[in-house]
């Protein structure tokens, strides 16, 4: 008995069972479990095997490999396989095994994704009976957790999240500092910088000489990166979006103020073309009406 494993009588008769895993219970099946779950043994431990100079190793790898058959004559200990039978019982050793296989496609998948920029979708169902408009929670919960994605936030939070490195941190947050320097001199302003506007946000004192004042905050500066806690990123996240908003609005004012003046200016030029229309009206009216008096006269 462990407490890990579980089996029911209905489960026994069915051939299953049941592993308590940390993320909640899985069931598997017996059947074909052995030959699904099978791996071969990596070539350089059979060569291995075939290079010992005990009989039993090199009729094991035999067997191994593929060739179940005895050896009749054991070599003298302290003597090699030869050349020949090396190469024998090495051409019989081509089966890839399900490790190597894995580690292959995960090279090229390692290899193809650092020359794209991904994001990643995890889809999760909503309910058991695949029905659309029905949200349960408590799957999605177990979901997740059977996922391991909480437990990966949870370690995450614990550590350093996220991680800039000094060029992308003085790119993103150089707003938030009107201090001017060059290199790892303006990362390291900007990042004392921010550190006070997070101390003042939470009434804390630092000194900007001192490291161990910036990991009150939940910052660190690396020597090539800078690594930020999760409340601190919440923080600078905070204070950059209010930058942004006041700076929003600062452009919105100077094209509200383009747009009136555009407003005004047209405005003004018909105001002046009509003022003209009405004088010229008026000057026609006299004009006609000393006209109407000469020839009166």
């Amino acid at each position: 008995d462990h407490p890990r494993f579980t089996v029911s009588n209905a489960q026994k008769v069915a051939g299953l069972f049941e592993v308590n895993h940390y993320a909640g219970a899985v069931e598997y099946d017996t059947d074909s479990f052995l030959e699904k779950n099978k791996d071969e043994l990596p070539k350089e431990a059979t060569d291995l095997l075939l290079s010992s100079s005990e009989s039993f190793l090199r009729h094991l790898a035999g067997i191994v490999s593929g060739d179940v058959e005895p050896v009749s004559k054991p070599s003298s200990p302290g003597k090699s396989p030869t050349r020949g039978k090396m190469q024998r019982r090495s051409s019989n050793l081509v089966k890839i095994s399900v490790g190597g296989q894995f580690s292959a496609q995960l090279r090229q998948l390692r290899e193809k994704i650092e020359t794209t920029a991904p994001h990643y979708v995890r889809c999760l169902k909503p309910n058991n009976q695949l029905v659309p408009d029905k949200f349960m929670p408590g799957i999605i919960a177990d979901q997740l957790r059977c996922a391991g994605v909480l437990e990966a936030v949870r370690v995450s939070r614990v550590g350093y999240p996220q991680r800039y490195t000094h060029a992308n941190f003085v790119q993103r947050y150089r707003m938030l500092s009107i201090k001017n320097a060059s290199g790892r001199d303006e990362c390291e302003k900007l990042t004392n910088s921010i550190a006070q506007k997070i101390s003042r946000m939470n009434n804390v004192v630092i000194d900007e000489s001192k490291s161990d004042d910036l990991i009150s905050v939940g910052m660190q500066m690396g020597k090539t990166k800078v690594f930020l806690r999760r409340v601190a990123f919440d923080a600078i996240e905070h204070l950059r979006l209010h930058e942004m908003e006041r700076a929003m609005i600062f452009i919105q004012s100077k094209c509200r103020r383009f747009l009136a003046w555009i407003h005004y200016q047209k405005a003004r030029k018909s105001i002046l073309m009509l003022q003209c229309a009405v004088r010229r009206m008026i000057a026609t009216r006299k004009v006609n009406e000393l006209r109407r008096n000469v020839a009166a006269a």
